[in-house]
């Protein structure tokens, strides 16, 4: 204990002012316990000279401590000064002592950097995943618009063999299971509002009979008008006519006396000469392409003009080609 504070100045004053603290305690310390009988003043000053060398102990190691982590530290931060000849380029060679050890600051950036390329990689493969998907989605739609204007080329369809086809007649699409969608009425309902007085005139068993005089006032209000399926079957397009076969019903739609037709949402809404109502069918929205793509060639054909169906499913196909999705960057 003594050659620490003969070394460290700081442990010299320490040890001192403990020293002193406890001399100048202990009889305070001594006094203020005399009261109690059974505690001599011997037991007492043991006590707190332990207190002491237990103290004394720990503030030395501390400051022992603190000084050669210190030193250290300074040891580390210095640089030795090249010694030995010059190297062929003409800068001094370092020497082993010049080296700096590796401190833990540098592994706290390798791990800090470790982490982050871990995240990068974990954000690199949900895009890479999400790219995949898109790309096989993109592709199939593709596949699909290139197999359409193909037989906007050729004008070659489908044969189904529940249909009677006219003269001349080409089945493009098909599509199974499909709803034939009616507007319904709700419920009607009167408002209105009544006047006049309320008479009794008799009383029958208990119960009073009234004589009501006046008028009632009101209208009635039709029902809210809501869509519902009344029937499922098969929708065609063709090159003279869209047709819908169902279980109960049947309707069809000459492209010569068709106004508009509607896609939206995957129902399609055919407005004609030959019908007072619009006929809606419910097909699915994921078909809502097809269907679209398909009364374009439907309509090609029927006014003998293919080239102009072609054309615009080409352009089509070069806006889907723009819409390819994009590989996502690796990260650095």
């Amino acid at each position: 204990m003594l050659l620490a504070a003969a070394s460290n100045p700081l442990a010299a004053q320490l040890i001192a002012w403990l020293i002193l603290l406890s001399i100048y305690m202990s009889p305070s310390i001594v006094g203020h316990f005399r009261h109690y009988k059974k505690m001599p003043k011997l037991i007492i000053a043991n006590i707190v000279l332990g207190m002491t060398l237990i103290a004394l102990p720990i503030l030395l190691v501390y400051v022992i401590v603190k000084t050669r982590v210190t030193s250290t530290q300074t040891s580390f931060g210095q640089i030795a000064q090249p010694t030995g000849d010059s190297t062929a380029l003409g800068s001094p060679a370092k020497s082993k002592a010049g080296r700096q050890p590796k401190t833990s600051q540098t592994s706290f950036s390798q791990i800090a950097h470790r982490i982050s390329d871990i995240r990068d990689q974990k954000i690199f493969a949900r895009a890479l995943n999400r790219y995949n998907a898109e790309l096989n989605i993109w592709q199939e739609e593709r596949q699909d618009l290139l197999d359409t204007i193909e037989m906007a080329k050729t004008g070659k369809g489908i044969r189904p063999d529940d249909l009677n086809l006219l003269p001349g007649e080409t089945v493009f699409l098909v599509i199974t299971s499909v709803s034939l969608i009616e507007i319904k009425k709700g419920p009607s309902t009167y408002v209105g509002k009544s006047s006049g007085i309320s008479v009794p005139v008799a009383k029958i068993g208990g119960r009073t009979i009234r004589y009501r005089v006046g008028k009632t006032k009101g209208h009635v209000v039709s029902g809210t008008p809501y869509p519902e399926a009344t029937d499922k079957g098969d929708f065609y397009i063709t090159s003279q006519r869209l047709i819908y076969i169902g279980a109960q019903k049947t309707a069809t739609t000459e492209l010569s006396k068709m106004i508009a037709a509607t896609i939206e949402a995957g129902t399609i809404t055919i407005s004609s000469t030959s019908r007072v109502k619009p006929t809606t069918i419910a097909y699915g929205a994921h078909l809502d392409n097809r269907v679209r793509q398909s009364i374009i060639i439907a309509q090609g054909w029927h006014h003998n003009d293919p080239t102009s169906a072609v054309e615009e499913l080409n352009q089509e196909l070069l806006t889907l080609e723009k819409r390819k999705p994009q590989i996502p960057p690796t990260p650095k």
